[in-house]
């Protein structure tokens, strides 16, 4: 049972860190398309900015977690 424990905590970082990826990638595409962005949803750009640092902060407590869980 502790085996899959630790796959669940692995997915978990996998999940985290897909997530902050995209929400990278797609800042940075609303970055060069920021001019073709209409006025009012420019919104989203600061929307990827805060998904992205909130994910940072995911994978560096995952992370964190991991090191200090002895490993069954």
């Amino acid at each position: 049972m502790p085996a899959e424990t630790h796959h669940a905590k692995d997915d978990a970082l996998v999940a985290v860190s897909t997530g902050t990826v995209i929400w990278l990638v797609v800042g940075v595409v609303l970055l060069v398309l920021r001019e073709r962005i209409p006025q009012g949803s420019q919104w989203w750009l600061a929307t990827c900015a805060i998904a992205a640092i909130s994910g940072v902060g995911g994978i560096l407590y995952l992370r964190r977690r991991r090191r200090r869980t002895p490993a069954a």
